[in-house]
């Protein structure tokens, strides 16, 4: 929310009550949602059309991928 307000900064201190020492660095997380479409065709004409479930797994693989970097 600070971002969000417009405030920048260098760095930031993140108060962790772990191990009783100041943390340097965070794993950060990102929720969100994300929307895959489709074209749904009978079986016989199935290369015309666009499976959505096999686009979602493409996503889902490139996001393993930024993850890894």
């Amino acid at each position: 929310m600070t971002h969000l307000r417009g405030y920048k900064a260098d760095a930031a201190q993140v108060s962790e009550p772990s191990h009783e020492t100041l943390t340097r660095a965070n794993i950060g997380v990102i929720w969100f949602q994300l929307e895959v479409r489709g074209v749904p065709v009978h079986v016989q004409h199935m290369g015309t059309g666009a499976n959505a479930i096999d686009a979602a797994y493409r996503v889902i693989g490139e996001l393993g991928r930024m993850e890894v970097e």
